[in-house]
């Protein structure tokens, strides 16, 4: 087991408020019963990526409609996406890696978007598409709903 691996099954075991003395070192896809499970829902939360790992080396193989989607058979799904996220490590990190991508673009974006506005006048900044009335109008109806 690797250093990395060691650290997460340690944060988990911390998570659980479990002695380390007493969990065996090794993929917890690999072991059975409640404990087992507890440390999979830990490392699933303390490490998605390492817990896609795990699963895959311990043979957890994906849905038929997971493997279609990789294989491009069929399109994308959400339940394949979530699956996928959980199972492949390789999925994972791609998709992190472009959300990751994404969010540098917008705030590139938005830092030009800010810079173009700095220095005009009020007169000439883009008007809030919803006026104040609008939202009185919806908090006087929420009131008569009851809410």
């Amino acid at each position: 087991m690797e250093k990395h691996e060691i650290k997460v099954l340690l944060q988990a075991a911390q998570a659980l408020k479990k002695d380390p003395s007493t969990l065996k070192a090794e993929n917890p896809y690999l072991m059975k019963g409640g404990v087992a499970e507890a440390i999979r829902m830990a490392v699933e939360s303390i490490n998605p990526q390492q817990a896609a790992e795990w699963r895959k080396s311990a043979g957890v193989g994906g849905t038929l409609e997971s493997v279609a989607v990789q294989a491009g058979v069929i399109p994308m799904t959400a339940s394949a996406h979530q699956e996928l996220m959980e199972s492949d490590p390789d999925y994972a990190t791609g998709v992190r890696e472009a959300q990751a991508r994404r969010e540098a673009e917008l705030l590139v974006e938005m830092d030009a978007a800010a810079d173009k506005l700095r220095g005009k006048p009020l007169s000439e900044m883009p008007r809030a598409r919803h006026r104040w009335s609008d939202w009185e109008q919806g908090q006087s109806g929420l009131k008569k709903a009851g809410l």
